[in-house]
């Protein structure tokens, strides 16, 4: 389908001949209607999204439709068709348009599946002990176990499904292993049960979806003849091993982990919220870009430098090629700067109820350099939610995407929005609050990062377990490189940069009070500052002297002095 000119050339290229059957929009396009081959997938294209090829052109295929002939358009005019419709004469679809249209052989649904007949067996639950350790032997045994209640016991199809996803996803297989056995329970049922109504794979589709995007839910209760757990007792847990008392903790030797941008962005799972079009995928691009370089500052801070993965789910290449242009300063005949080749960019991802994660995994294992991730945005990559249960799949993404960056020792920033309500001075308004999702997201998140612009100001607020200043930050953008930068005419200002800039002017020794004083940052942040700067490994700047009432701190490149502070009291 297209509504203008340059869509009947694209749809030639492909091989649509423009005098076949098709329909006349009343908004002035074309719509074109084939017939696909025996188990090819054709699905829902849209024009420069992904890998389709057309900038003009949409396609509806499963799950989707068009408006017919016989409606009226807003404009008044009518649909009308060019021919009258025969749908057993209608043509196939083009070789040259199925070559980019067909949805991949790895997808279950691009192949016909049959029915055995030796599916469908009960089989022996004494299998399940043997399983090679890849769930093949679990997923199996659940296949023919639910496909005999259908059979036999009359089973309802829709629950005895979900009850098999659920077992799948326990098994444990990925999603994309599970697929395969979904899709013989779906064709099996099918056949079974020809006499009711159609059991199709969108519905199939659907429950293994909804199992696999609430990784904590559990059976509830079993359908006849089957068990809460495929082994019937809680998986070997060797507390014991894991046990670590107070005191062998506080002896451990513990490494700090390296911030992705200092005093803005630690290690972990950051959230970036904002309203639309208020800069916060650039923001995260300028991360992203100033990571993937050899060197350089990003909002005037030093970045951890490796490889970047850049999800952008909602972005298009022409779109970002642009914004990478403007953010590199590129002209095409007086600078041609080229891009760093360590950041990779992807419009497309499976979510996180398709195995999304699994595949982040497999990225960072093939680029072991890896410092940090993009997602934009959060919602596609979580994917739709059960009515009811969003705060349990926010939650639950926060919660494995924190455990995974920080068993991968990188940093992942995720885009989402912000709702329209004001911030005021009162204490009890929190920008967290404006984050769209439940709270189930900022709860497992590390670090939150909210943008809001007001009376004309950019305030970037932060929230974040390991960040040494919660205070807001005023930011400056430029508008022609899209880069951000902190507002110095504002007073921002971090707690790192202030302790130095204090401690290099004093002529003695400061104390974390004098410190906060002098530097108007709140005497805790002050003193989390402290501690991360005689903790940092790589680059001791600061030094302690203890004995007396407070410790007192100091440049290391000048050495301690005996006199007593100057700047005000110890208190």
């Amino acid at each position: 389908m297209w509504d203008d000119a340059e869509g009947h050339d694209e749809a030639e290229r492909y091989g649509v001949t423009l005098d076949a059957i098709h329909s006349s929009t009343g908004g002035g396009g074309s719509h074109y209607v084939f017939r696909p081959p025996p188990g090819v997938v054709l699905l829902n294209k849209v024009k420069n999204i992904g890998d389709w090829p057309f900038e003009h052109c949409d396609t509806r295929g499963e799950g989707g439709y068009i408006v017919a002939p016989g409606s009226w358009h807003a404009s008044g005019r009518q649909y009308t068709w060019s021919a009258p419709f025969d749908v057993t004469t209608l043509p196939d679809v083009p070789a040259a348009l199925l070559n980019v249209w067909r949805t991949p052989a790895s997808d279950p649904r691009s192949a016909e599946t049959e029915w055995d007949e030796s599916e469908g067996q009960p089989g022996d639950e004494s299998a399940l002990d043997g399983d090679d350790g890849q769930g093949t032997a679990t997923a199996l045994y659940y296949l023919n176990r639910y496909l005999h209640q259908v059979k036999e016991e009359e089973a309802d199809r829709n629950p005895t499904g979900f009850f098999l996803a659920l077992q799948l996803r326990d098994a444990p297989l990925r999603y994309d292993e599970a697929l395969p056995y979904m899709r013989r329970f779906q064709v099996a049922v099918e056949t079974l049960r020809w006499e009711k109504k159609p059991y199709d794979w969108k519905e199939a589709e659907a429950s293994l979806k909804q199992a696999y995007q609430d990784p904590n839910r559990r059976r509830r209760s079993a359908p006849p003849g089957g068990s809460a757990s495929p082994h019937g007792k809680a998986p070997p847990f060797d507390w014991r091993a894991k046990d670590e008392q107070a005191n062998a903790l506080l002896e451990r030797e513990i490494v700090m982990k390296d911030f992705v941008v200092n005093s803005f962005i630690p290690h972990g799972l950051t959230y970036v919220g904002g309203r639309p079009k208020t800069g916060k995928s650039t923001l995260v691009m300028q991360v992203g870009l100033g990571c993937a370089r050899e060197k350089g500052l990003v909002l005037g801070q030093g970045v951890r430098h490796g490889t970047v993965l850049m999800i952008l789910l909602e972005d298009t290449a022409a779109r970002t090629k642009r914004r990478l242009q403007q953010m590199l300063g590129f002209d095409a005949q007086l600078n041609p700067l080229p891009g760093p080749a360590r950041l990779h960019i992807h419009y497309e991802w499976p979510t996180y109820g398709e195995g999304g994660l699994t595949y982040l995994s497999e990225f960072v294992a093939e680029y072991p350099d890896t410092v940090a991730a993009r997602i934009d945005s959060a919602s596609l990559f979580r994917g739709p939610v059960p009515r009811g249960g969003g705060y349990d799949i926010d939650y639950s993404l926060s919660h494995d995407l924190s455990l995974w960056v920080n068993r991968e020792d990188i940093s992942l920033l995720i885009t989402t929005h912000t709702g329209k309500r004001k911030i005021g001075d009162s204490p009890d308004d929190d920008p967290l609050d404006l984050i769209q999702n439940t709270s189930g997201i900022t709860a497992g998140a590390d670090t939150v990062l909210v943008m809001r612009r007001q009376d004309g100001i950019m305030t970037l607020y932060r929230r974040g377990r390991d960040l040494e200043d919660n205070d807001p930050v005023k930011l400056a953008g430029d508008e022609s490189t899209l880069l951000w930068r902190p507002d110095e005419s504002l007073g921002a200002q971090s707690a790192h940069d202030a302790i130095l800039y204090m401690l290099a002017l004093a002529s003695t020794p400061l104390t974390p009070h004098q410190l906060a004083v002098a530097t108007g940052i709140k005497d805790n942040a002050i003193r989390v500052a402290l501690f991360r700067m005689l903790n940092d490994r790589k680059e001791r700047k600061v030094g302690v002297l203890l004995g007396g009432r407070d410790p007192q701190y100091y440049l290391t490149e000048r050495g301690p002095t005996n006199a007593p502070p100057t700047m005000g009291d110890s208190q």
